[in-house]
Order: structure tokens, then sequence, then C-alpha cells
């Protein structure tokens, strides 16, 4: 989404370039504010051509028109053009925090264990028993192994963390450790059955043939 944000806003510098030749303008009139002489773009000025019946005859004028409105477009660009150039610097600066976020995932997915536990022993043992500490210590591992962290998920928690807070996305996280591990030790029960029956099978066999 913030490729397609960057692409937007790279389209509209683009559209711009193609109607009015280049993007100096809007610097050039942040610089020195000048008036169509010197820019070349928005004249306020021009000449009309016009004619006037006079004693039954037409009599042609040729006089200078103001054009106040070309005065009011100007602004009006050169603030969308400032406005795009601030977009596509957030935009930037944005996408450069979510790689740094997407990178350094298994860090965070860390910390929010870290902060579950925390919570934890403070509700429940107030942090005295060393013992549950470190069975803690031994499962965050264990859930730290067990669990895959791929980009879309910290994508997000990311989201997440920005809506509802740190320490909700710690117990969610958490849950998903909990269920993850569940099913690698169901997997394993049912890999150690298959090999019991496997053996079991063989040995009959054996014994048949003897």
């Amino acid at each position: 989404m913030k490729f397609a944000y960057l692409l937007l806003i790279c389209s509209h510098l683009l559209i711009f370039h193609h109607f009015l030749g280049s993007l100096n303008f809007a610097l050039g009139f942040a610089r020195h504010p000048g008036d169509w002489q010197q820019t070349g773009h928005f004249p306020r000025v021009t000449v009309c051509d016009f004619s006037v019946f006079k004693y039954a005859q037409s009599v042609n004028f040729t006089i200078e028109c103001v054009l106040p409105l070309n005065m009011f477009n100007e602004k009006i660009f050169v603030f969308f053009f400032f406005w795009l150039c601030f977009l596509l610097a957030l935009t930037v600066f944005s996408i450069l925090i979510w790689l740094d976020r997407v990178g350094n995932r298994r860090d965070y997915f860390r910390k929010l264990l870290q902060i579950y536990n925390n919570c934890h022993q403070t509700a429940e043992n107030k942090g005295t028993d060393e013992s549950l500490l470190i069975i803690e210590r031994k499962s965050e591992k264990s859930a730290l192994n067990l669990c895959s962290f791929g980009p879309d998920l910290r994508i997000v928690f990311g989201l997440l963390h920005d809506k509802i807070g740190l320490i909700f996305c710690a117990k969610i996280f958490r849950r998903m450790c909990e269920i993850k591990s569940e099913e690698e030790k169901g997997k394993e029960e049912k890999e150690k059955s298959e090999k019991g029956k496997r053996e079991t099978e063989e040995k009959e066999k054996e014994e048949e043939k003897e």
C-alpha cells in the first residue's frame, strides 16, 4: 500500500511536469517571487484585440488585459507542488521505517514475549518466584523457535500495536505461540504413534516368518 502511495505521488509530479514543462517554477517562486516576465508561467497580463463601432465603422483596438485569476492559480499549483514533495518525503521515510521493522522482526517478537512474561509475573507472582522466571524464559525460547516470523506477521502486529497497544499485542502473540506449540506437540505425538505402529507391524511380520 505504501508503495502504491509512492507511485501515486510520483505520477502526480509527472503530470505537473507534463502540463507545465518544468517544476522549477515553484522553487523559483519560493526563492524569488516574480512576475510572468521572469517565470513564463501563469501570466498576469496579455494582449487583447477588440473592435468598437464608432461613426458607423469598426475601429480595432489592442490593449493590455489583466488576468487576475492566474495569480490565484499560481498559488494553488505552488501549494500542491510543495504538498506533494512533503508527502513524497513522508512516504519514503515511512517505507524505510517499515523495512527496518520487518528486518528486525525477531527482536520485536522477543520483546512481546518479554512484556507478556513481565506482566504475567507482576499480576500473579509479583516477580518473587525465581523458578517460575526460569520456566518462562525457557518457554520463551521454545516459543521463538516454534513460531514462524514472516514479514506479513510483523506488519500485522505493527498495525495492531498502533491501534490497541503493546500489551494486547503481547497477549495475542503469546496465544499464537501457545497454539503453535500445541500443534507441534500434536504432530510429534502423531509421528510417535505412527512410528510405534510401524514397529509393531514389523515385529508381527518377523514373528510370522519365524
